[in-house]
């Protein structure tokens, strides 16, 4: 896998989940939201390409979701948004 700009490969992810899969700006806001806390994570990991995403860093970010207080719900969504882009890459 070519290494890409993560901040690049979420605005294609967004651009994909509006006009290929229609959702409502609310989920849009959601999802973006959501995908900006984790690369928020990633940057203080100094990652900052699809490369440099391991999966222990992934669950990295979920301990720390945890950490932070966010009910199973939250976290459960966030979970969602990262899945959903690491699926369409």
């Amino acid at each position: 896998m070519r290494a890409h700009p993560l901040d690049d490969v979420v605005e294609d992810y967004l651009r994909h989940l509006k006009v290929e899969r229609n959702l409502s700006r609310h989920s849009l806001d959601a999802y973006g939201n959501d995908l900006r806390q984790l690369l928020d994570f990633l940057a203080e990991h100094e990652v900052t390409t699809t490369t440099g995403v391991t999966p222990p860093l992934l669950l990295d970010f979920l301990v720390a979701l945890t950490k932070r207080g966010l009910s199973s719900r939250s976290q459960a969504r966030r979970w969602v948004a990262v899945r959903g882009l690491f699926r369409w890459l």
